[in-house]
């Protein structure tokens, strides 16, 4: 794993290691791996003489081989993620800004009263920048991740309406939090997302953004623009 963050950092001159960019590979890594099958059984060598363990050539090259495929599919993956780790957080900064206009356009009143206690949303940041890969058991987020990559128009903010679905679905919890109490608001966060299923959010994303796109058709076709 280490190998191919370090790979990644020298050819991507614009980005350097940054916390989360292991979660995105993990998935990869043991979904792609397994498929490059068991390794191969290193000769013994007459009278036992051989080194017990020792990786055979065509085990190292199976090795360089599944690593390459690994690489190239984390790759092509942060070109659609990497916004979300860069230095400044300038991407994160624009996804959050998103998913505030989504949530005033969808539920005014929880809106605002979020606000109250976090203006700019941070209690979300996990959800957005991870793609809730560290609220869903590891099978629950590759399910997810397909789902989102999957999806041949929007699948990029899809994410986003899951976590407008997901806030929406606790709407009297959150509402019923102290305003102004960031604490009381991260806390209650962090309960939902740890108790929240896979087959939830995909089905809380595709409803919200048919709802907010018929909304949004009603309004006079306005868009809001990741």
């Amino acid at each position: 794993m280490a190998d191919i963050l370090n790979v990644y950092a020298t050819h991507n001159g614009g980005l350097r290691y940054c916390q989360g960019m292991a979660d995105v590979l993990a998935p990869l890594l043991v979904s792609i791996a397994p498929a490059a099958g068991p390794p191969a059984a290193s000769p013994s060598g007459g009278g036992g003489g051989g080194v017990r363990g020792a990786p055979s050539p065509a085990d190292a090259d199976s090795v360089t081989r599944t690593a390459a495929v690994v690489y190239a599919a984390y790759t092509h993956l942060m070109r659609r993620l990497s916004a979300n780790f860069r230095v400044d957080q300038s991407g994160l900064a624009s996804q959050l800004t998103l998913l505030r206009r989504l949530l005033a356009l969808s539920d005014p009143p929880l809106a605002a009263h979020l606000a109250a206690s976090d203006e700019e949303l941070h209690v979300c940041f996990r959800w957005v920048m991870l793609q809730f890969k560290r609220e869903l058991p590891f099978a629950a987020t590759c399910r997810l991740w397909e789902v989102l990559w999957a999806r041949p128009e929007g699948g990029e903010r899809l994410h986003l309406y899951a976590a407008v679905g997901l806030l929406r679905a606790h709407r009297g919890g959150l509402l019923a939090l102290p305003r102004g109490r960031f604490d009381c608001l991260l806390r209650f966060i962090n309960d939902v997302g740890g108790r929240v299923g896979v087959d939830f959010l995909i089905g809380a994303a595709e409803a919200e953004a048919s709802r907010l796109a018929a909304v949004l058709r009603e309004q006079g076709g306005r868009r809001y623009e990741g």
